[in-house]
């Protein structure tokens, strides 16, 4: 079942926050707003509070907030979707239409998808996918593909399949421009599609050919009526599945893709953002552990204090030390599996590897290592 924004704003108005936060946590009413410790996080502050007029929750301690459909996410440790259900059982409100529209988008996506894997054996893509060392079972597991040259021949292919310009256009997969200028949104590129829980693609990433420095390596699609980065992650419809009671989050695709191809089935990264509460929420549906697979530059430096800050005491954190590598990709190719389960096992705590970026070469090198040591030092007290 797909909700358009009006099927979710009626949801939402049927519901009395402070209600149904009640029922989980125990309030007092201060003034106009309610408090009470925070279900989230070790509260003994009672740094929760709900606001009835904006019928909106936050916690001054973690950071957390939203409306009440985020806070059956945060509480159940459940997916948007999970929660509007749990919330929405007796919900009058539905529009077909918007299912329909839904539906309809994941139709051009599906077959922007097939159409971009017909193309991966053009010549530059097949030589991009050789040097990478991708199987042909990787290959077809991820459905990677590749874009046409600049143009809009995915736009005329995707009218002569029927899809209407509105359609097209709600799929944000081609640029619709002044003086009726149409060009295909990604071109040249390797084409990763991007599935949700459920194996619909919803989006696509996209990755230049060459190093040049004269475009962006990756570019993603932009959010729409079926893809919301902040509630997704790439490789989660295979990772979930696993066996291992752990995911390794990455920070890429190809890390992602090159885990799946040495055996770490239980590998996902973030969509071109750091990690969200709610992408945090969603993998702890599935698993209660997170092994933290990031760059070991300074930037991934970074997006790990930062990730391990987003997780709290929502999962289990270890950190995976893959010096002298800077991702996956690079460590397992150049030493295999073995050797990565052995950084698996001997991963860290984040207080353990706190204390070992603060040795790391290549953050002290950065520009800005002065500060970001300052926040690590920070993260131990």
């Amino acid at each position: 079942m797909f909700y358009d924004e009006t099927d979710i704003g009626e949801i939402i108005k049927q519901y009395d926050i402070v209600k149904v936060i009640s029922k989980s946590v125990q309030l007092i009413k201060i003034g106009k707003k309610y408090f009470g410790k925070c279900p989230l996080h070790n509260d003994e502050a009672e740094s929760f509070m709900v606001d009835p007029e904006t019928q909106k929750f936050c916690c001054f301690g973690c950071s957390c907030g939203g409306n009440v459909i985020n806070f059956i996410m945060y509480f159940h440790h459940t997916s948007f979707l999970r929660a509007l259900k749990m919330l929405d059982s007796n919900v009058k409100y539905r529009k077909n239409i918007g299912n329909q529209e839904r539906n309809r988008i994941l139709e051009v996506n599906e077959t922007v998808s097939k159409i971009y894997q017909e193309q991966r054996g053009e010549a530059a893509a097949a030589e991009y996918i050789k040097k990478r060392g991708l199987s042909d079972e990787t290959i077809e597991k991820f459905g990677i593909g590749y874009s046409f040259p600049k143009g809009q021949k995915l736009y005329d292919l995707l009218k002569a399949h029927g899809y209407s310009d509105k359609e097209i256009m709600a799929a944000k997969i081609v640029g619709f421009y002044d003086n009726n200028y149409i060009q295909d949104k990604f071109y040249d590129r390797l084409m990763f599609p991007i599935q949700n829980v459920e194996g619909n693609v919803i989006g696509f990433g996209g990755r230049i050919l060459t190093d040049s420095k004269d475009q962006p390596k990756y570019i993603n699609s932009s959010e729409s009526q079926i893809y919301n980065k902040s509630y997704n992650l790439f490789g989660l419809n295979f990772a979930k599945d696993s066996k291992q009671d752990y995911f390794i989050a990455c920070e890429g695709y190809m890390d992602v893709i090159s885990l799946h191809q040495y055996d770490f089935t239980n590998a996902v990264a973030s969509l071109g953002t750091a990690l969200t509460k709610q992408q945090i929420s969603l993998l702890s549906t599935y698993k209660k552990k997170i092994y933290l697979a990031y760059d070991s530059d300074a930037p991934g430096v970074v997006a790990a204090k930062r990730a391990i800050s987003i997780i709290g005491d929502l999962m289990e954190i270890k950190l995976i030390d893959m010096n002298p590598y800077k991702d996956p990709d690079e460590f397992l190719k150049a030493l295999g599996t073995e050797e990565y389960q052995k950084r698996i096992d001997s991963a860290s705590s984040p207080d353990e590897w706190v204390l070992k970026q603060l040795g790391n070469d290549a953050l002290r090198n950065s520009a800005n290592a002065d500060a970001i040591r300052t926040e690590l030092l920070e993260m131990l007290y």
